[in-house]
C-alpha cells in the first residue's frame, strides 16, 4: 500500500562507520544502532528504520507517487543509480524560482536540513521517472536526536546528499514496519 511517497528502493547503499571503517551499507542490512554518516554531525546512530510495500506504475509524467532514478550520469556524486521515492528530498545548495514555486505548493513550505534546502525528488529536473512497473520495498531510517522533528543530510550511493526520516515522520506518520 503506498502511503507517503519518501524513501529509498531497496539495495540503495549509505555510507556508514563499520568496525571503525567508513563504508556503503545497503539500507536492508542497516539495524538500530548503525553509525550513519552525516554532513554536519559526524556519525549518528540510526533510532528508528522501517520498510514498505510500493506499487510504482512507471508513469512518465512527474508525479510525486512513483519513484525516480537519480543517474551518475546526471549527478556527479553517485557511483551507481539511486533510485528513491517521489517526495525523497535531496539536499541543494539553491533552489530555481520554479523549484521554490512547486516546493512550497508540495510541502507547503520551504525547509531546510543543515545549511541546505530540501528538494523532493520528483521536482528535480535531474531525476528520472523509474521505467520499470513493479511492486517495491522502501526503506527509510531516523537518526538518534533529542528532537523528534529533526532530519539529517546522509550520503547515499557513493555520496549523494539526501535527507533522513525525522523520529516522528516514521513512528506517527509513515505506516511503515518498523
Amino acid at each position: 500500500m503506498n502511503s507517503l511517497c519518501q524513501g529509498f528502493l531497496e539495495g540503495s547503499l549509505i555510507t556508514c562507520l563499520i568496525e571503525g571503517k567508513e563504508q556503503d551499507v545497503p539500507i536492508e542490512q542497516l539495524r538500530k544502532g548503525t553509525l550513519v554518516k552525516t554532513e554536519l554531525n559526524g556519525y549518528k546512530p540510526i533510532a528508528v528504520i522501517g520498510h514498505s510495500s510500493f506499487r510504482h506504475l512507471a508513469f512518465s509524467e512527474r508525479i510525486e507517487n512513483q519513484l525516480y532514478v537519480c543517474s551518475p550520469d546526471l549527478f556527479s556524486d553517485l557511483t551507481s543509480d539511486l533510485v528513491l521515492a517521489g517526495a525523497q528530498c535531496l539536499l541543494v545548495l539553491n533552489l530555481t524560482d520554479q523549484q521554490r514555486h512547486d516546493t512550497e505548493i508540495n510541502m507547503g513550505s520551504i525547509f531546510l536540513t543543515g545549511k541546505k534546502y530540501r528538494l523532493m525528488s520528483h521536482l528535480h529536473h535531474r531525476t528520472i521517472p523509474y521505467s520499470i512497473a513493479g511492486t517495491y520495498t522502501i526503506w527509510h531510517f531516523a537518526l538518534e536526536s533529542s528532537d523528534r522533528y529533526v532530519t539529517y543530510g546522509v550520503y547515499a550511493n557513493g555520496g549523494l546528499l539526501v535527507e533522513t526520516a525525522s523520529i516522528r515522520f516514521l513512528h506517527d506518520i509513515s505506516l511503515m514496519n518498523l
